[in-house]
C-alpha cells in the first residue's frame, strides 16, 4: 500500500504524508475508535468530554494523512462538532452520557421535549452537527478498502455522538426485552442514518473549493451558536 493510501492524497512530495505518519495515525485513530465506541455504546462510563477526547485523538490521527492546507479544516470542524453535541448537555444540566441517556429516556428526545424554542435550539444544533461531522470526514478522502473502513467507522462514531446526544437512549436499564430491542435498534437505525448522510455530504465538500468549504463549517458555527442561544434563552 503506498504511504498516501488511505488519505487518498495525490502521489506528490507536497501532499503525501511520510511513510512513517502511516502507521502513527492508524494507531491514534484506533485508539479513539474504542474510546468513542466504549463511551457512547455504554460499555464505559463516561461524559461528553470523554466523547470529546476521543473525537479529539481520532482528528490527531486523521492530521498525519493530509496535507497542511486541511489540517484547519479538521481541527475546526472537530470543534464545532464537540461544541454542537454539548447542546443537548447544556439543555439538561448535565455532561454525564449515562444521566443523558436517563432523562431521554423518560422525557422523550431533546429534538421534541419543550418548550417549542428550546426543541428548535436543540434541532438547529444538531444540523450544525451533522455539516461539522461531513466537513471532519471530508479529508482525508479515502480511496482503498482500508480507507473506507476506516473513514466509515470514524463516520459511525460521529453519528452515535450526535444520535446519543440529540435523540437519547441506546441501552435503557431495566427495560423489558422488546422494549430494549426497539431502543437499541432505533439508535443503530438512527446512527447509520446519519453516518450515511454524513458520507456523502464529505464526498461532495471533499471536492469542492476552499470557499466552500469555508461557508459550510461557518454555517455549521452558526447553527451551533444559534441552537445555544435558543437553548439558553428558555432555560
Amino acid at each position: 500500500m503506498k504511504p498516501g493510501a488511505i488519505a487518498g492524497e495525490p502521489s506528490t512530495s507536497a501532499s503525501v504524508p511520510a511513510r512513517p505518519a502511516v502507521p502513527r495515525s492508524f494507531g491514534l485513530r484506533a485508539v479513539g475508535l474504542v474510546l468513542a465506541y466504549g463511551y457512547l455504546a455504554g460499555l464505559v462510563p463516561g461524559s461528553i468530554i470523554a466523547v470529546a477526547g476521543a473525537l479529539f485523538v481520532l482528528t490527531a490521527g486523521r492530521s498525519l494523512v493530509v496535507t497542511s492546507g486541511q489540517t484547519w479544516s479538521l481541527a475546526l470542524s472537530v470543534v464545532v462538532l464537540v461544541s454542537a453535541i454539548g447542546v443537548p448537555a447544556f439543555r439538561w444540566g448535565t455532561l454525564s452520557l449515562s444521566d443523558l441517556r436517563g432523562i431521554q429516556s423518560v422525557l422523550g428526545s431533546t429534538l421534541e421535549v419543550g418548550p417549542t424554542q428550546m426543541a428548535a435550539g436543540a434541532a438547529v444544533a444538531a444540523v450544525g452537527a451533522l455539516l461539522a461531522l461531513s466537513t471532519w470526514l471530508a479529508a482525508p478522502a479515502p480511496t482503498s478498502r482500508a480507507g473506507w473502513i476506516a473513514s466509515s467507522l470514524e463516520a459511525g462514531a460521529g453519528a452515535v455522538a450526535i444520535v446519543t446526544a440529540f435523540w437519547g437512549a441506546s441501552l435503557i436499564d431495566g427495560a423489558g426485552v422488546a422494549e430494549t430491542a426497539l431502543a437499541l435498534g432505533r439508535w443503530i437505525g438512527l446512527s447509520v442514518l446519519v453516518a450515511g448522510i454524513a458520507l456523502v455530504a464529505a464526498r461532495f465538500i471533499g471536492r469542492a473549493s476552499r470557499v466552500i468549504r469555508i461557508v459550510v463549517l461557518v454555517v455549521a458555527a452558526l447553527c451551533t451558536a444559534v441552537g445555544f442561544g435558543l437553548v439558553a434563552g428558555g432555560l
